[in-house]
Order: C-alpha cells, then structure tokens, then sequence
C-alpha cells in the first residue's frame, strides 16, 4: 500500500504546469518501479497512469502532459515485478489499455509516442512471449485490437508505425507469426500496392506511403520468413506468395516501380526517423534471408546502398543496429548474396 500511495503522489506531479516537475516526477515513478517486485502493484501503477491519462484527474492541458505520462507508462518496465510473468493477463491488459486510449487520440504526434511506449512494453514482454501467447483467446484479442487500430486510422504515418509496432510483438512468437499472413496479409499488401501505383515518381510525392509500404513489407518479411511455403489469400481468387513477395523488389517499370527503387531514393532514406530507419535495416536482413533460400537472383546493390547509409549514420541507435545485422549476416550469409556484382 505505501508504494500504491507514492505512486498517486507522484502521478498527481505529472500534471505539473512546470515541465521540470513533469519530467523529474517521471524519473521517480521509473524508480519506484525499480524497486516493485509485486505483479499487483505494477498493475496498479499502470491503470492509475491510464485513469491520469484518460482525464480522470483532469483534462490534460497539452501534448507535453501526455507526453510524459506516457513516458511514466513506458518506465514501469523496469519493474521487477515482470519476471514473474507467466500467463498473457498483464499482455492483454496492456495492449487493451493502449488500445482504447489511441482510439481517443487525435494528435498524430502524441499518438505515435503512445505507440512507442506501447513497442517498449513489447521489448519487454517478447522473452516469455512464446508461453504467454499459446492461449488462442490471448492471439484472437490481440488480432482484434491490431486490426482495429489499423482500421481506424488514416495517416501513412501512423499505420505505419503501427506495423513497426506489430513487428515487435508478431515476431517473438511462432504462434502470433503465423497469423501475420491470414489476418494482416491483405491489408499489408495494400499499403504497399497503394505506395507502388501512387508513387510514379517519388521526387514529387510524398514520401509516407513509402514509409508505410516500407513497413509493412518488413511484418511480411517476418511471416514469409517463418515459412516460406505459406501464402497470403488476397480478395477471393487472388494468392500472393513469398516469391511473389520478393519479386515486388525486382520488377519496375515506369507506372509502378519496384520496391528496392522506392525504399532507397535519397530524399525517402533521409526522412526517415531512428525506428524507420532501424525497421529498413531488419528489411534487408530479412530479404538476404529469403533471397538465400529461394531460387531468385537479381541485384541488391541499392538495398545495400541504403544499409550502408544507415551503418554509417550519426544517431548511435542506428549504427549499433545496423552494426549488429552486419555481424550477423558476415557469420553465415554467402559471399555472393553481399559482394558486389
């Protein structure tokens, strides 16, 4: 009970006018958290935060409020309480609370952090994901919720930080990878239709719908590289399979351009943000994975132009990632699939 009443002191705080109370008022929530080893009390804390969140001790003045709110939210997985963890509850919970709070969000900033904090939890929960989600209800539920929030929104922005969100979670599970295909496969397949005819010349469009095709390519990717047998049922006659998939990167003409074209013009790869730009570098992991067992042959050296740019970048998140997936590839990739032609 004495963490439950400091943790009501120190929400209050985050409603603060003053943004140095905000914040620090966040770090002591983080601590506190730190020290829980109570799966009831980290609960507790998460609702309250939601109850704050949702205007239940007032309406939040400004996105700043929220911001950092949601930062509280996202510090509670430091909380030892987590390793506990053995039954999809807390998941469920989770995502619910997420879920019903970005359906109320209009401003597309605060919605996207929403997300993020909602991927940092994913990070978290993803080591004991495989037991936690063998429970069917938990996998209908959590397909509900994601096609409800995909469903609900407009922005290329937003979806597609909502697929890169959904790649975190699908892919710590072989059970929830399967489901990529048979619940998210056409709606994916969309996104990246919509870029591909809509994009004849990326110099004098917008560059969202590529972030977004971008995206749900790499959820793709993820499901196709589970099993690469599998195929996605698109309308009522229509099949799309993994090598129809990869052939999306090779085939490009004038009215619709090939995704390896699309995802490495100049002006695309600098509008990227750090999780976009780490989403393409797991895209080109991930299509150098399917590339070496399949039959189909053709050219990277664009894909690996932008690889490059992110292993060189500024930002440190960036270049470790990319860094990492380099280290991998070198241990086992066939040298051909790497050097240039």
């Amino acid at each position: 009970y004495a963490q439950e009443d400091l943790c009501k002191t120190l929400c209050s705080q985050l409603l603060s006018k003053d943004e140095y109370i905000q914040n620090e008022s966040a770090k002591c929530l983080k601590f506190l958290s730190k020290q829980c080893s109570s799966v009831e009390c980290t609960q507790f804390m998460l609702k309250h935060l939601f109850y704050i969140l949702n205007g239940g001790e007032g309406k939040l003045a400004t996105s700043n409020q929220k911001c950092t709110v949601l930062n509280a939210i996202g510090f509670l997985t430091t909380s030892n309480s987590l390793q506990q963890l053995t039954n999809h509850d807390l998941l469920i919970q989770v995502v619910q609370l997420f879920a019903d709070y970005l359906k109320t969000e209009t401003h597309e900033p605060t919605y996207i952090h929403g997300l993020h904090q909602l991927n940092i939890w994913f990070e978290r929960l993803c080591i004991r994901m495989n037991s936690i989600t063998s429970n069917p209800d938990t996998i209908k539920k959590l397909n509900d919720l994601f096609k409800q929030l995909i469903s609900s929104s407009q922005s290329p922005l937003t979806k597609s930080n909502i697929y890169q969100t959904m790649s975190t979670l699908y892919s710590s599970s072989q059970t929830l990878t399967s489901q990529i295909g048979q619940v998210f496969g056409e709606i994916c397949s969309q996104s990246i239709e919509k870029c591909q005819t809509q994009q004849q010349t990326v110099a004098t469009t917008s560059i969202l719908p590529i972030i977004e095709a971008m995206s749900a390519s790499y959820l793709l990717s993820i499901y196709f590289l589970n099993d690469s047998s599998k195929t996605i049922t698109i309308g009522k006659n229509n099949s799309f399979g993994c090598n129809e998939f990869l052939q999306l990167f090779i085939n490009d003409t004038p009215k619709k351009p090939s995704l390896q074209v699309l995802f490495t013009n100049e002006k695309f790869l600098y509008s990227l943000n750090e999780n976009s730009l780490i989403t393409y570098s797991r895209l080109f992991e991930k299509l150098i994975q399917l590339l070496a067992n399949s039959n189909l042959k053709f050219d990277l050296k664009l894909l690996q132009n932008g690889f490059i740019f992110a292993l060189f970048n500024p930002n440190y998140q960036i270049r470790v990632n990319a860094q990492s997936i380099l280290k991998r590839l070198f241990k086992w990739c066939p040298i051909n699939l790497l050097a240039e032609p």
